[in-house]
């Protein structure tokens, strides 16, 4: 009985990482295919005189403390329900378009990161053009995984709260990982990034859970 339990649970195990990484293989080609279709446009529209510019000089004169504090908000409501304490939006043309929670135990997800989740759906869901003009909010800057997601979705900007390094500080644990701006360079992507932004008010969630 015993022998016939343990071989079982060796076939689930290899059927679970099977699926893993079949889901991975998937994952990536989507992303891959997906960022081909945006950074193209992108690179159309960044031919056009004075867009690159014009967009940096945009993104950094809007108000952003606004937003900010509505991913603080989004990160406690994360926090509550005890997923980790993380919160994202985004904005084009100076509205709010998606938003997205940190949702990794109510999902039994791990790479369910607001981040991620964001750059997905605007890749899927979103004009090329329009994604190429849209800001990520978000309360902890984005980790290696969800930067590489948004950078091949071709989004054009990422404001946060605290570093990657203060939050990882603050919870106990890490060293923050690598930060987003490197990870936008090494995959050749102009994203800009700004940061920190009310960054009391993101130490305070990570303070609280």
């Amino acid at each position: 009985m015993n022998q016939q339990y343990g071989r079982l649970s060796n076939v689930a195990t290899v059927s679970d990482t099977a699926q893993r990484r079949q889901m991975g293989v998937v994952c990536r080609n989507w992303f891959l295919l997906t960022s081909e279709r945006i950074l193209a446009t992108k690179e159309e529209l960044l031919k056009t005189n004075g867009y690159s510019l014009q967009w940096k000089m945009n993104i950094e004169t809007l108000d952003h403390e606004i937003y900010i504090k509505r991913t603080c908000e989004l990160a406690r409501e994360a926090g509550e329900r005890d997923d980790d304490p993380y919160g994202s939006l985004l904005v084009h043309d100076g509205e709010v378009i998606m938003e997205e929670t940190n949702r990794i135990n109510t999902e039994n997800d791990i790479s369910y990161h607001p981040e991620l989740v964001l750059a997905r759906r605007a890749a899927e869901e979103l004009e090329p053009e329009v994604v190429a003009e849209t800001i990520m909010y978000t309360s902890t800057e984005p980790c290696s995984m969800c930067s590489t997601g948004m950078a091949y979705a071709g989004l054009g900007g990422v404001v946060y709260s605290v570093s990657g390094e203060h939050a990882s500080e603050l919870r106990g644990g890490g060293t923050g990982g690598i930060p987003c701006d490197e990870v936008f360079d090494r995959l050749g992507s102009d994203i800009t990034v700004l940061g920190p932004v009310l960054k009391e008010e993101g130490t305070a969630v990570h303070r609280s859970f």
